[in-house]
């Protein structure tokens, strides 16, 4: 049967598995490139132009007979555009197409209908899956990224490309408009190969983009580049610090004047005022320096409805959470404007943290512009009937065509139309508001589709100099081959590890299962996961408080009900808090990007959804939610200062019942994490595993506080209190 796809191609002869692969988009410049009317090199004014032709290429494994390209120019004829094998063992072509978007797929020896497997972008023609190949207009000309070099001190050096559209009209001097940060730069001049330098200097350490503009003597645009970098000492890697989850709403009011919440709702269901003006004033105060927060994580942006919906309980409630999106662009105006976004985002940046906005990709509200238009259309999947978990409506088997409520569209990604805005609309925020990534709501319940075409959009639309965003997925599932087949080079960066956190709760707070469990879970993730940037964590919006499970005080069968009826209060035995530094600790030493959900890191209490959302608590702390939060401020620092928490590898050092002693490692940098859940003290010596190797007399300090040990004869002297833990390194 005849397979069809789409698939734009962006890399050129880059190796992905045993295929070669290349499309380029039918007006790209390629080799051989002419000038128009016979102009010769040295004319300012004619530089190379764009051919109108798209290049397929193809390099098999192995020897086939014939390699052709069929898609929805040919209407999938699989002899209508046979390639050519060259010398290199490589089949090429050249076809001339409209500006569109294409589906296609190769076919070997006749019948063999490969993915383009070189590249990332796909669009569904019925309900096949194919690549995709985007052209636009060879008329216009293009802007091309070729180097950027920068320098700690502020320099910044910028060489781009003009390439002439294929109807050669001519660079238009006076068109040719370059913005730094928005305020506009002298423009240079133009070799006579197109190329240009754009120089920049004492630039503050901070995020900073260049924009670039330019149209051709026919008043043909260009398409705006966009090329974001940073100047800091040292280049970022998300895993330097801890992640935290800033709940909008629930955080801090900073703007009383926006606070408008809904009269006829219980309050805990309600808009509690949290704001971007909250988060903003915690950032410039040093909140989350004095924690070694890295990178911030907040709510959907997005506006939603301004009246109650009923939720999963039956109970009203409102859309403080952001989850259920009535517009893709326009800010909740609760939570404040574009503006004041903006100015977070900026002071965000100003101190080298990085911003992530919660987006949902799986469906949107029923008043949401684009179910209004397109309700019938093809862009949502069914009417609303099937609902997540309602009879004859399985979660599993719906998986992808269930609505998570009756007013929450669910999107079909198999339209085009609907995968392209949608992504499109979450490109505004990188764009426009210059965000750092995304946290990717629900990825189980939608086409692996849309993840793809949002990194790859991210990737050759805004890093030019190197990577800039982190993707992480939520699968809130404990099956580490589900959450995994969502991570990869061209899907997300990572996901938050929901198996992990599992084991870690079973552990730490219920004490179900032994220091061993925690252990193969550790190692399982490993292995399962590599080198991908997972994000372990303590808790999030959807589980109860990791303090009120390690007290006992969550009745884990009815905590829905527990949540409204008969909420936790804070725990008045300091055991409970214990537990939660011991499970701070683990999390903040792991491998990946560990998150702090707001409030765990003093030991926030409740029990599920919206007991678990409560207002933050900024003052007023107990003795033990003092020590708590001092806890988990030494185990930031430790984060963002030892480099083998950053990135070394986890090596096991000791395992018992109640103890779990393990190192990270990145030669020649070590760091020991020790952790007891014991009710009692330990003591024991313990011999250092080939792979952890550090210097007899070394003197190791305790980041968290306690007696420093050395290094002596290959072995440790380590002494731990009842549910203690320890975090020693040069």
């Amino acid at each position: 049967m005849m397979q069809s796809g789409t698939q734009r191609v962006v890399q050129i002869g880059r190796p992905y598995g045993a295929f070669f692969l290349v499309a380029l988009g039918a007006c790209d410049a390629l080799p051989g490139s002419r000038y128009p009317d016979g102009g010769a090199p040295n004319d300012l004014h004619r530089p190379l132009v764009r051919a109108c032709t798209t290049e397929f290429s193809f390099h098999p494994d192995s020897a086939v007979a014939s390699v052709s390209v069929a898609g929805e120019f040919n209407k999938f004829d699989q002899t209508a555009n046979p390639l050519t094998l060259g010398s290199d063992g490589t089949w090429r072509g050249h076809i001339a197409l409209r500006p569109g978007a294409y589906g296609y797929k190769f076919v070997t020896d006749g019948n063999n209908w490969l993915l383009d497997p070189n590249d990332a972008y796909t669009k569904f023609v019925g309900d096949t899956e194919n690549s995709l190949v985007e052209v636009d207009d060879c008329n216009r000309p293009q802007l091309k990224f070729l180097s950027l070099q920068k320098s700690a001190g502020g320099d910044a050096e910028l060489q781009l490309q003009y390439v002439d559209g294929h109807s050669g009209a001519g660079f238009d001097s006076k068109s040719l408009e370059i913005k730094l940060d928005g305020a506009a730069q002298d423009a240079p001049m133009l070799s006579a190969e197109g190329n240009m330098t754009v120089r920049a200097h004492g630039l503050t350490k901070n995020k900073h983009r260049f924009v670039v503009s330019a149209a051709d003597r026919a008043g043909h645009p260009a398409e705006e580049l966009h090329i974001p970098f940073w100047i800091e000492d040292q280049p970022f890697d998300f895993r330097q610090g801890l992640f935290y989850f800033a709940f909008t709403d629930r955080f801090r009011d900073g703007d009383p004047a926006s606070n408008l919440p809904l009269g006829e709702l219980d309050d805990r269901a309600n808009y509690f005022g949290g704001d971007f003006a909250g988060v903003r004033a915690a950032i410039e105060e040093g909140y989350f320096d004095a924690l070694g927060v890295r990178t911030l994580w907040l709510s959907p942006p997005n506006a939603n409805p301004d009246h109650s919906e009923p939720g999963s309980d039956g109970r009203l409630y409102s859309g403080y959470h952001g989850y259920w999106p009535t517009s893709s662009q326009t800010t909740e105006s609760r939570f404040g404007s574009i503006e004041d976004l903006r100015a977070l985002i900026h002071s965000a940046h100003a101190r080298g943290i990085r911003v992530l906005v919660d987006t949902v990709l799986n469906h949107v509200h029923k008043e949401h512009p684009y179910f209004v238009a397109h309700q019938s259309d093809g862009w949502f999947s069914g009417d609303g009937t099937c609902v997540c978990g309602a009879p004859n409506c399985d979660w599993t088997a719906h998986a992808l065509d269930c609505w998570f409520m009756s007013y929450l569209p669910d999107l079909n990604y198999r339209n085009f139309d609907a995968l392209r805005a949608m992504v499109d609309d979450a490109l505004f925020w990188a764009r426009d508001l210059d965000i750092d990534g995304f946290r990717v709501d629900a990825v189980k319940h939608f086409e692996e589709a849309a993840t793809r075409r949002l990194r790859s959009r991210l990737r050759d639309e805004f890093e030019h100099a190197g990577p800039l965003y982190y993707l992480v997925g939520e699968t809130f599932d404990g099956d580490r081959d589900l959450v995994n087949h969502y991570v990869g080079p061209t899907k997300l960066h990572a996901q938050f590890d929901f198996p992990l956190y599992f084991t870690l709760t079973d552990v730490l707070a219920r004490g179900k299962q032994d220091m061993y469990a925690l252990e193969n879970s550790a190692n399982a993730s490993d292995k399962f996961f590599g080198t991908a940037p997972m994000a372990p964590f303590v808790g999030n919006h959807d589980v109860p408080r990791f303090v009120s499970l390690a007290a006992g005080d969550v009745d884990e069968g009815n905590a829905k009900e527990q949540a409204w009826k008969a909420p936790p209060s804070p725990p008045q035995d300091e055991a409970a808090y214990r537990k939660l530094r011991l499970a701070l600790t683990f999390v903040a030493t792991q491998p990946g990007v560990p998150l702090v959900y707001y409030g765990d890191e003093f030991g926030q209490a409740g029990s599920a959804d919206p007991d678990n959302r409560r207002p933050m608590k900024w003052s007023g702390y107990s003795k033990f939610e003092q020590a708590t939060l001092d806890h988990t401020q030494r185990l930031g620092k430790a984060r963002t200062s030892l480099r083998a928490l950053q990135v070394g590898d986890r090596k096991g050092v000791w395992t018992e019942n109640d103890i779990y002693v393990y190192a990270r490692v990145a030669a020649p940098d070590v760091a020991i994490v020790a952790l007891n859940r014991a009710a009692s003290d330990w003591s024991r010596k313990v011999p250092l595993p080939s792979g952890v190797t550090i210097a007899d007399g070394t003197v190791l300090h305790d980041r968290l506080g306690g007696n420093d040990v050395t290094v002596t004869n290959q072995s440790l002297d380590l002494h731990l209190s009842a549910q203690g833990s320890a975090l020693y390194a040069p």
